[in-house]
């Protein structure tokens, strides 16, 4: 018997991250299609991966950010 898991495609979710040291990150989270960004924040995760313009990867820990703004 084989088993078929349905994949759900992954998405670029845009956004500027400040931060509590006052910095600033421009980039996204790379999500199910199915999550919004307040889902990633409500998570179980202490971290979350935010890749930067620059295509770097950084673990953001969630208490440090202090507001996310969405972009296209």
């Amino acid at each position: 018997m084989v088993t078929i898991v349905a994949k759900v495609p992954k998405i670029r979710e845009y956004a500027v991250l400040s931060l509590s040291d006052g910095n600033a990150m421009k980039g996204y989270f790379f999500v199910d299609a199915t999550v919004r960004i307040q889902d990633l924040l409500n998570g179980d995760r202490e971290f979350l991966p935010f890749i930067d313009e620059e295509e770097q990867v950084h673990l953001v820990n969630k208490q440090r950010i202090v507001s996310i703004r969405p972009y296209d």
